[in-house]
């Protein structure tokens, strides 16, 4: 290997293929899939807390509650399902995210994302193709 002319820096002589949708589906489905578990967590969380209330409606000799206790089951219940319902929708929208870059993401077409300081704080974009 004969070593450069002093006044030029040494370069590696590697050449990549452009990043390309296809290339970065993995992110938005493994959030989506990620977002899907948490999803079912606190979906399976807020059933555990409505078969207690119904458990207290049906037979209260067994299964007494105060009001407060109702009250505060009924709350966390609401709480788990709105979570719930949050979490099954970003999944939604990470695996059909995913999805779309792993079908349509042409290989032959590089994705350019810029990210940049702006006015009130960062700004993303990009040339998705």
């Amino acid at each position: 290997v004969k070593a450069p002319p002093p006044h030029q820096p040494i370069t590696p002589e590697t050449t990549s293929a452009p990043s390309t949708l296809r290339d970065w589906f993995w992110l938005p489905g493994g959030l989506g899939v990620a977002a899907g578990v948490g999803s079912t967590v606190f979906l399976v969380q807020a059933n555990a807390d409505a078969d207690q209330l119904r458990q207290a409606a049906a037979d209260p000799a067994n299964h007494r509650l105060t009001l407060d206790q109702a009250n505060t089951i009924r709350a966390a219940g609401a709480t788990h399902a709105t979570l719930g319902y949050a979490f099954a929708a970003v999944a939604a929208v990470g695996i059909g995210v995913g999805g779309y870059f792993f079908f349509a993401g042409n290989p032959s077409q590089p994705v350019a994302i810029r990210i940049l300081p702006g006015p009130t704080g960062l700004v993303v974009s990009g040339d998705f193709r």
